[in-house]
């Protein structure tokens, strides 16, 4: 038995429970071909960054488990005709790792730096809109002091 990471994506217009029970569903698949599943994730609903099928949107989910090869075969079969999955992919890995991954990691930021990094960027977006509009206050200045000049001129 081998070390396996499947991720697919289903519908969006999939509810959070119907999803979950297809991906309990794939899971029971492999355990009942004498596998294990080690680890399920659900990284939520997510946008995509092009349609697939015409959806915008998925559910993405995480497996990884201990199976065979013609169990994995099994569920991949099944991920293929099943309507509700837009994607898969099944690779083969060398080890399980049991803490969570890269995508579960990334949802656990706290509001407190999603706020911080928001306001960053409001302000190097002001400070920025204030360089574009100084130009235009120099530019005033200059035609002031050409049309003083011009008075000037014309007061001689």
């Amino acid at each position: 038995m081998s070390f396996y990471e499947s991720v697919f994506i289903l519908r969006q217009d999939l509810t959070t429970d119907n999803a979950k029970a297809l991906c309990k569903k794939f899971s029971k698949i492999l355990e009942d071909d004498e596998g294990k599943v080690a680890k399920t994730e659900y990284w939520g609903l997510r946008n995509l960054t092009f349609k697939i099928n015409k959806n915008k949107k998925g559910h993405y989910f995480l497996i990884n488990s201990k199976s065979s090869g013609p169990a994995i075969l099994k569920m991949e079969k099944l991920l293929n005709i099943d309507e509700n999955i837009l994607r898969y992919l099944t690779i083969k890995i060398s080890k399980i790792e049991e803490e969570a991954s890269i995508m579960m990691k990334e949802d656990k930021r706290s509001d407190r730096e999603t706020r911080d990094r928001r306001d960053r960027r409001n302000k190097t977006t002001a400070a920025k809109t204030e360089e574009k509009e100084a130009p235009d206050k120099k530019e005033e200045k200059k035609e002031t002091i050409k049309d003083r000049e011009k008075k000037d001129i014309k007061a001689d």
